[in-house]
């Protein structure tokens, strides 16, 4: 996972969020390979047709999605992290859907364990808790992508020389918001870890794979304004 997180990093140096993230996509094909030939889970027909139907996605993803359609600077970059338009007002929102998430696996395992897993008020909230975890692991693992985009642009502008030099107060923020990233980084295989402890993973990395393309699309079109420059067919044919 970290390796992976690594090369999606440098990935971001050639390509936009909205491209890079659903590419990714194709992990999902590998991990039912996986899933099949280390841990003996049955592959159906169903999904092999989910396989070809990714592979298409992302061939249209790649043609249609831009590629740093909407360059910024470094100093774009941090005039939008004091914005409410661009960042505060995402973060909130990714705020109170992990606090939901967290709340709801929190009370369903309380649940579980006080009145076991065949009680009506655990079978109350037992789809949600087999999906929550990799939901989670998703939406933050989608954040540090966010983050760590923006640190790509940063390093990216410094090694051409362009920009000016760094200030003290920049450098620090930099090294703060690199440890944000491999915190996210972190937390996603933790709570990926506590999903696939209890079920299947043929259940829970589509999930989660899932979800962080969604939030990865989400936050580069929201951050760095990745669909400002689309044109109509775009549009269309993008969201498909």
């Amino acid at each position: 996972q970290i390796v992976g997180a690594t090369l999606d990093m440098v990935a971001l140096g050639y390509g936009d969020q909205s491209l890079i993230a659903p590419i990714a996509a194709l992990a999902l094909v590998a991990n039912i390979g996986f899933a099949r030939c280390i841990h003996q889970e049955d592959l159906s027909c169903l999904d092999a047709v989910f396989m070809v139907v990714i592979f298409a996605g992302c061939v249209v993803c790649t043609i249609s999605a831009g590629k740093h359609s909407c360059p910024i600077t470094r100093v774009d970059i941090w005039n939008r992290f004091i914005s409410f338009e661009y960042f505060w007002g995402y973060a909130i929102a990714i705020t109170l859907i992990m606090t939901v998430l967290g709340a709801i696996q929190a009370v369903a395992e309380k649940f579980e364990k006080n009145y076991g897993p065949e009680s009506e008020q655990y079978k109350r909230l037992h789809k949600v808790h087999r999906v929550g975890y990799p939901i989670m692991a998703g939406v933050i693992g989608a954040q540090g992508v966010l983050i760590g985009n923006a640190g790509v642009t940063c390093i990216t502008e410094a090694y051409d020389g362009v920009g000016g030099p760094w200030q003290g107060w920049e450098i620090f923020l930099f090294i703060f918001f690199t440890v944000v990233c491999l915190s996210f980084v972190f937390l996603q295989i933790a709570f990926l870890n506590k999903g696939l402890e209890r079920w299947d993973a043929m259940l829970e990395v589509p999930i989660m794979q899932s979800i962080w393309i969604v939030f990865c699309i989400i936050g580069g079109g929201v951050f760095f304004e990745e669909f400002k420059s689309f044109d109509l067919w775009q549009f269309v044919v993008f969201p498909l």
